[in-house]
């Protein structure tokens, strides 16, 4: 019974990779062009957590805010998908998985933003 339940909430019921779990500090942020509105993300952290929950907590113009969003992991696509306060709409962006080995966690959007991340050690 035991083995069958950690096989069922360890692989059957997570939505991202047990490497990928955890809390991530964003230690660069790289753009291309002109866009900077994700260099916010700077020294901000990540957090994600088995049942598929992505919290974001980072600071723009000195204020803190928090992001609530759904991850969804296939392959090297990292779906995200969060509620846009403004109109209530679902938002869904998938980005690509450059890096994902130890402490390393490297993200890229449509854009061509890459956000580098280190596993938080608490």
């Amino acid at each position: 019974g035991a083995g069958s339940y950690a096989v069922f909430h360890f692989f059957i019921l997570t939505r991202v990779p047990h490497a990928m779990v955890g809390t991530w500090v964003v230690s660069e942020v790289k753009t291309t062009g002109s866009d900077k509105s994700n260099q916010a993300l700077q020294d901000g952290r990540v957090q994600f957590r088995r049942d598929g929950t992505m919290i974001v907590q980072a600071n723009m113009d000195g204020k803190g805010y928090t992001i609530k969003a759904t991850v969804e992991v296939e392959g090297e696509d990292l779906r995200i998908t969060s509620v846009n306060p403004s109109n209530g709409e679902k938002v869904t962006d998938v980005q690509t998985i450059r890096t994902l080995e130890g402490d390393r966690l490297v993200i890229e959007d449509h854009k061509g933003t890459v956000l580098m991340m280190e596993r938080l050690r608490e």
